[in-house]
């Protein structure tokens, strides 16, 4: 799809230098259009502005015809000559014009009063029966005859459907992106949130249990709901859109119309239901909201934690206090700090073995163990001791000739797999694991060099190939190993 955009200069009017004023006369023509009073005169609107404060005092009415004609230039504001009789030479000069806001300019102003409105109070709420009302909407969807109901009705069933699909979403995420605020956080770590915890878990848990109790209900009546009888509801619709007259001449554009319709219906569907292997987001939402008990749960622990460690605590130092003031001795106070806080300046202490397995002899009726420590500085070396015997010549040279005598072996069974001076991987049947660990460090070899050529320990030099694309399963007495279809091909000497 590609997007095709062009400026909207209807929206100049909330960004330019005296935007205070054109959205003062904005909201104005918004809330008389609301009253179905489609027209406001020059007097009209300029009493607004000066009983609001919103002009300064050297402001006039000509002044605000200017005003007027620039949002009429941005086609936010339609003029209409006022052909009433009765009005002076001086209104006959000023053309005595009555302005309207535009379609466009409505839904634009709807838009920033809604916007408003968002800073100025608590956005979305978890209402629990909304899943029950979207039951009984759905319900009341799929028990409609084509034949028997008004095109009204049908409109009114699927815009009440829709709606409360809409408010649902619209509501939980403002609602849940609330409670994940900084500002709320900020709440949550002072004391009075202890106070409305139990209300926000209470709070959350009602709106869980109803939505388990409805939401499998909703997603099975939904899977019940034949395309066809959708596509047959879906035309009445349309039916019913294109029957509304329009006086600016717009074509109605009945497959535009059809698409959004079900656009709407799949995206109400994948939100009870699991499509393509993703999980609904009713599921997501449940989940975001069960999240949002465990935030609210860990603030409360960790403030119920912080007061009960912040008085116990209090409570151990003024009883230690007056433990310290009853003793009678400045060696007393330093027994009694040991017992309480340890050794001072101690950072291990070490035990060995004890020297009786008896239960009925006390610690300090067995014989005293002495450690014997070392200073901590530079001067001081610790002694140290060999503790290697030397290997006599003769050992040295046996141990060496069991070494290359074991390599000789090695090699005259590395040897027993290349026929021909080829070595194929997949006809090695079971091999030992130095068989294994030789062959991978030849491969290793051969794939560092940009010829896949090397050489093995005894100078035989050789190429790397992989004889096709399949993958190959090569046998070791202690696993298998699944690895590419290769070949080793070895030059002649």
């Amino acid at each position: 799809m590609s997007y095709q955009f062009e400026a909207v200069g209807t929206l100049k009017y909330a960004t330019e230098k005296k935007a205070p004023i054109y959205r003062s006369i904005m909201r104005f023509l918004l809330e008389q259009h609301e009253n179905l009073k489609h027209y406001s005169q020059i007097g009209e609107i300029f009493a607004f502005l000066k009983n609001n404060r919103v002009i300064p005092g050297n402001y006039h009415e000509e002044d605000l015809y200017a005003d007027m004609k620039q949002l009429e230039e941005w086609e936010a504001v339609l003029s209409r000559q006022d052909r009433q009789s009765g009005f002076t030479i001086e209104e006959f000069k000023k053309k005595r014009l009555r302005f309207q806001i535009t379609p466009l300019a409505i839904e634009i102003e709807m838009t920033l009063r809604r916007a408003d409105e968002l800073e100025e109070a608590l956005v979305g709420s978890l209402e629990s029966k909304d899943f029950e009302r979207i039951l009984k909407t759905l319900v009341d969807f799929e028990a409609v005859s084509a034949r028997e109901t008004t095109n009204e009705v049908i409109q009114e069933i699927w815009i009440s459907l829709m709606n409360l699909h809409d408010k649902l979403k619209r509501n939980a995420s403002s609602y849940l992106a609330h409670l994940r605020s900084e500002k709320a956080e900020e709440l949550f770590k002072t004391e009075e949130f202890l106070v409305y915890k139990e209300k926000f878990v209470d709070y959350l848990h009602k709106f869980i249990r109803a939505m388990n109790l409805s939401r499998y209900r909703i997603a099975a009546k939904i899977r019940m709901i034949d395309d066809g009888f959708v596509s047959a509801y879906i035309d009445r619709l349309v039916e019913y859109h294109a029957s509304i007259p329009m006086i600016d001449g717009t074509k109605f554009n009945a497959d535009k119309n059809r698409k959004r319709l079900w656009d709407n219906w799949r995206a109400f569907c994948s939100w009870f239901n699991t499509t393509n292997g993703d999980e609904s987001d009713v599921s997501n939402l449940l989940v975001e909201t069960e999240k949002s008990i465990q935030l609210l749960s860990r603030y409360a622990l960790q403030l119920s934690e912080m007061r009960r460690r912040t008085r116990s605590r209090k409570e151990d130092f003024r009883a230690l206090a007056r433990w310290f003031q009853a003793c009678e001795s400045l060696d007393e106070a330093h027994v009694l700090y040991a017992s309480a806080f340890g050794a001072a300046q101690t950072r291990h202490i070490v035990g060995r073995k004890k020297l009786s397995d008896s239960t009925e002899e006390e610690i300090w009726e067995q014989d005293e163990i002495i450690f014997e420590t070392s200073p901590h500085n530079r001067i001081y070396k610790r002694r140290k001791t060999k503790s290697f015997v030397s290997a006599s010549r003769e050992e040295e040279m046996k141990r060496a000739e069991t070494i290359l005598e074991e390599r000789r072996r090695e090699a005259a069974i590395m040897e027993s797999y290349i026929v021909s001076d080829v070595l194929a991987v997949k006809e090695m049947g079971v091999i030992d694991p130095f068989v294994r660990k030789t062959l991978l460090e030849w491969v290793g070899k051969a794939m560092a060099n940009k010829q896949r050529r090397g050489q093995t320990d005894q100078g035989k030099r050789y190429t790397l190939h992989q004889q096709s694309q399949e993958k190959i399963e090569l046998v070791c007495t202690d696993g298998i190993l699944r690895l590419p279809d290769l070949v080793l091909k070895f030059e002649e000497r």
